[in-house]
């Protein structure tokens, strides 16, 4: 819609991951660096952690596009599930088949394919997002899958990506194994003023516009970073508002006043988009549960009762009906037939058994 009245080849604040967006703040640039240099190092385990919207899938975005060719990564998105149902899900991405095995069969199977992979040459990266929402079995199920290594070096590198509740559960006694295993820990900070500024730059150049970035004045750009926090989702939404704005308005620059107008706006201002809660395993603590999980278990629930009332309504209308004198005529026939049938076999057997006539 205001592509062409700001010259943009493409939208620049579409909330997709995409790579060549990334703006390398001094948090992003440091991280990346970490995780390349852990991963290549064959460091064994490391964790990345950051607020919702700070950018970690974007980061993740960029580490696989840059690790060597010998590497293969695979990316974990959903974490709410079972144990079993994480093995195979890690199997799956790695393209190992699956049947009616058991956990032990196939962990047996994923540390097989690790160790051959690598005494072949080639690496394997498993990364693990959303890691805050792993049960604890799930998490040791993951330090198990660490455990197969050569003298020298671990045969598969995980990496732990999450929101900062991962530090929480990381720090659980029960899981004090998994967090000696550590090797790099590393948490994504928030943009500071300047990287905002630049950061709109960044964006509006990749999309086609090399100066609207100067179209901001310097309080505009403040006002940006106090409402947003230099949460980089949370600029994304707030300015894609602004260009509507700028664009409905016939704007070329942006004073304090319109951020103000598109932040006081509702049907203009969009609320950062939450992370999604999953569903805890049944032998976890109860207060993993979400709300909204549970709204649904409620909604499913009441879909069935109203089945199974519906049911027993239909079923009433043939077996709870007046009966007819058709229908008693037919049932009395049927109790004497059997009657009938149950005199004469006893009948029967008594000739057999021959106590008749003694």
């Amino acid at each position: 819609m205001y592509l062409d009245h700001f010259q943009l080849a493409e939208q620049p604040f579409t909330l997709a991951p995409n790579p060549k967006y990334l703006y390398y703040s001094d948090s992003h640039k440091e991280g990346l660096s970490r995780m390349i240099y852990a991963i290549t190092q064959e460091s064994g385990f490391m964790v990345l952690v950051g607020e919702v919207g700070t950018g970690k899938t974007l980061l993740i975005n960029a580490l696989l596009s840059t690790l060597p060719k010998n590497y293969h990564a695979v990316n974990i998105h959903y974490t709410a599930l079972r144990p079993k149902g994480l093995i195979q899900s890690i199997c799956k991405e790695f393209g190992l088949s699956f049947g009616n095995q058991t956990m032990a069969e196939l962990i047996f199977k994923l540390q097989t394919h690790f160790q051959a992979q690598y005494e072949a040459g080639k690496k394997s990266v498993l990364i693990v997002d959303e890691a805050q929402n792993l049960s604890r079995d799930n998490l040791e199920i993951i330090r198990l899958l660490t455990n197969l290594q050569s003298e020298k070096s671990k045969y598969v590198q995980v990496l732990l990506v999450g929101q900062p509740e991962l530090n929480e559960h990381l720090a659980a006694k029960d899981l004090r194994q998994l967090r000696q295993r550590v090797a790099l820990k590393y948490e994504l900070t928030e943009l500071n003023a300047p990287e905002v500024a630049n950061y709109i730059d960044h964006r509006l150049s990749v999309a086609g516009n090399k100066k609207l970035g100067s179209a901001f004045s310097n309080g505009a750009l403040k006002r940006i970073k106090e409402l947003t926090g230099g949460v980089p989702r949370s600029i994304n939404i707030l300015c894609d508002n602004l260009l509507i704005w700028g664009y409905s308005q016939e704007l070329e620059r942006f004073a304090t006043e319109d951020v103000e107008m598109v932040a006081d706006t509702p049907e203009l201002t969009v609320a950062p988009e939450q992370p999604l809660e999953m569903v805890a395993p049944a032998s976890e603590d109860a207060s993993l549960a979400p709300a909204g999980i549970n709204a649904m278990n409620d909604m499913i629930r009441e879909e069935v009762n109203h089945a199974f009332r519906s049911f027993l309504q239909h079923k009433n209308v043939y077996i709870l009906r007046k009966p007819t004198p058709f229908y008693i005529l037919a049932f009395s026939a049927g109790l004497l037939a059997i009657l009938t049938g149950a005199f004469f076999l006893a009948l029967q057997l008594a000739v057999w058994f021959g106590l008749l006539g003694q």
